[in-house]
């Protein structure tokens, strides 16, 4: 017999699996693209010179703010993500670190006790020690171990960073999964690898308000909004109950995120791929008939993406 909580979550992927093959992509067009926040003071006016594209706002209300700094030099390009009702959940959407902000990034892992870096592009900033250990500003960065999340997942390496702060005596350690098989403004060509990487997060502490993950691509806004908006649905599904609207489920999510980092998910094919992230998920832990039903989705994504959410 099926909780409640497992009942809701299999009504919601039977309404997507349901629905016109290109619902999704149309709920992004309709719903999300448009959607901005208005009235709410951006970081890029106070320091532009430390944006990768001016064109990514920052919101202020929730910057995370670099400690013990003037306010003119406390700015990081990175917004705390919460979720409604979920007390625990804390996600840092990140601008991947510049040349010039290298030494902030990991001022900012140390003071937020970031306990996971999630790495979803593949770039040349060198903001990591290949061996041995590397000093960026006040923070000397030692690389402790490293190898893979899972032997299966050869495209996925993961290192473990030792972070000493000179202003304090204590050492923080965090962990740092790359992925760089996530194309600019798309999706990869399977959903493997990403539920691999929340899995892992999952089995291996997860996250705290006071311990969180720090999620970034090069702007923070595209890829990183498709990965944490598929860490906020399988959250709030497990919340879900069975009188909501299973249709605003992702919407309202979307636009929960946006309202902390302005632009998230950029293309409707990133809105597409977090939803059958999480039917192959909920699928993996065996709710109701999804097994075989995820199969039609994961297919159609795997080899047909670009039709699947034409227009």
């Amino acid at each position: 017999m099926q909780s409640a909580t497992a009942s809701a979550a299999t009504k919601w992927a039977d309404w997507v699996l349901q629905s016109d093959r290109r619902a999704s992509a149309i709920q992004y067009n309709e719903h999300i693209n448009s959607y901005t926040v208005p009235n709410k003071l951006h970081g890029f006016e106070k320091m532009e010179a430390k944006y990768r594209y001016f064109n990514d706002g920052c919101f202020e209300w929730n910057r995370v703010v670099l400690k013990g700094r003037l306010p003119r030099y406390d700015f990081y390009h990175a917004n705390s993500v919460h979720l409604e009702g979920d007390g625990q959940f804390h996600v840092i959407a990140s601008q991947g670190p510049l040349y010039n902000t290298t030494d902030d990034f990991w001022e900012m892992v140390y003071q937020q006790k970031v306990a996971v870096i999630v790495q979803l592009c593949n770039y040349t900033e060198d903001y990591w020690p290949k061996k041995n250990q590397k000093t960026f500003g006040d923070c000397t960065v030692s690389l402790e171990a490293e190898g893979l999340i899972d032997a299966n997942e050869p495209d996925v390496k993961l290192r473990t960073f030792s972070v000493r702060w000179n202003a304090e005596s204590g050492v923080h350690i965090v962990r740092h999964i790359f992925y760089s098989k996530w194309p600019d403004f798309g999706v990869p060509a399977t959903v493997t690898s990403v539920i691999s990487i929340i899995r892992w997060i999952e089995s291996n502490g997860g996250m705290t308000r006071n311990s969180p993950v720090l999620v970034h691509c090069l702007a923070g806004v595209g890829r990183t909004g498709s990965f944490i908006l598929t860490m906020m649905a399988l959250r709030r599904l497990r919340q879900l109950q069975s009188s909501e609207d299973y249709g605003a489920v992702m919407i309202d999510l979307a636009k929960e995120l946006r309202r902390q980092r302005s632009g998230a998910i950029q293309t409707p094919q990133q809105y597409v791929f977090a939803h059958a992230a999480v039917l192959k998920m909920l699928a993996m832990v065996r709710y109701s008939k999804l097994v075989f039903l995820v199969q039609v989705f994961s297919v159609q994504l795997q080899h047909n993406f670009t039709r699947f959410v034409e227009m």
